[in-house]
C-alpha cells in the first residue's frame, strides 16, 4: 500500500531533494563566501525541482503530472545561472559578477517561467503532452520553440561554468585541484542525465534525470568539503598574484591551516 501511495520515481525524487536540503545544511557555515553564496541557490532551487518531480510521479492523473512539471520550471530555470555565477566567483572572476550583467543573463529564465505555467495557451515552451505509452509512471512532452532557446541558453552557461573550473585548474594552486576535480564531476553527473533526456536516448520513456542525478552530485560535493575542506580557505589566481610576486607567501586561513 505504501509503495502504491509512493511509487519509485517519487521515493528517488524525495531522496534527492533529502540530500539537496543536506547539503545546504553542510554549506551553511560556508555562506560568507561569494562562491558558497551562488552555490547554495543552486541546491536550494534544485531541491524544488526534485520535489515537484516527486509530486508529478505521486500523482495518478495526466492533468497533475502536467501541472506540478510546468511548477518544476521554478527550480529549473534559475539553476544554469547560479551555476555559472558559482563557477565565475570560484574562479576569482569577480569583475564579471556585476548587476547589469546578472541582470541580463536573468532575463530568459525570467521569461521562461511564466511561459512553462502558460504553455497550455501557446505552446512555446511545450507542444504536446501525453502519458507514457510503454508503461512507464511518466509524461512524454514534445518541447516547443522556446524551450530550445532556453535549452541552448542553459548549456550555454553550464559549458562556461565547466570552461571556468578548468581554466582554474591551471590557474589555482594545488591545493585546490583537487576540489575543482570534484566540481567537475558533480557538474558532469546530472549533465549527462539531462543530455539523455532531451536527446531521447533515455532509458525510461520521458523520465528526466537530472534532478535525480543531484543526489549524487550533492553526495560528491559533500565529499569534497569533508575529504578536501573546500571553501575552508578562499583560492587565489596563481597567474595573477604568485607569479608577479618576488617575496615568499604563506596563507594561513582562520583556523590557522597553512595554504
Amino acid at each position: 500500500m505504501f509503495l502504491e501511495a509512493f511509487p519509485i520515481e517519487s521515493l528517488i525524487a524525495y531522496m534527492a531533494m533529502v540530500v539537496a536540503i543536506g547539503t545546504v545544511s553542510i554549506l551553511w557555515k560556508y555562506r560568507k563566501s561569494e562562491e558558497v553564496k551562488y552555490l547554495l541557490l543552486v541546491e536550494v532551487f534544485a531541491a524544488f525541482w526534485a520535489f515537484t518531480c516527486g509530486m508529478e510521479f505521486i500523482s495518478d492523473t495526466l492533468e497533475t503530472k502536467i501541472f506540478w512539471s510546468q511548477i518544476s520550471y521554478i527550480g529549473i530555470s534559475f539553476i544554469p545561472l547560479l551555476y555559472f555565477l558559482f563557477t565565475t566567483a570560484f574562479s576569482q572572476k569577480f569583475h564579471l559578477i556585476t548587476p547589469i550583467n546578472i541582470a541580463l543573463l536573468s532575463i530568459i529564465p525570467i521569461i521562461t517561467i511564466p511561459l512553462a505555467l502558460t504553455t497550455q495557451y501557446h505552446f512555446l515552451v511545450w507542444k504536446s503532452v501525453a502519458l507514457s505509452n510503454l508503461g512507464y509512471n511518466t509524461i512524454v512532452i514534445k518541447h516547443g520553440t522556446w524551450f530550445w532557446i532556453f535549452w541552448s541558453y542553459s548549456i550555454t552557461l553550464i559549458i562556461a561554468g565547466l570552461y571556468n573550473l578548468l581554466l582554474s585548474i591551471y590557474e589555482f594552486t594545488a591545493y585546490y585541484k583537487s576540489q575543482v576535480a570534484t566540481l567537475l564531476i558533480a557538474t558532469l553527473i546530472p549533465l549527462m542525465g539531462n543530455l539523455a533526456y532531451v536527446t531521447g536516448i533515455n532509458p525510461v520513456q520521458g523520465y528526466d534525470w537530472t534532478p535525480v542525478l543531484f543526489v549524487f552530485s550533492g553526495l560528491i560535493i559533500t565529499f569534497g568539503i569533508i575529504q578536501y575542506r573546500m571553501f575552508d580557505l578562499v583560492p587565489f589566481a596563481r597567474n595573477n598574484l604568485i607569479d608577479t610576486m618576488s617575496d615568499g607567501v604563506i596563507i594561513v586561513n582562520s583556523e590557522g591551516f597553512i595554504e
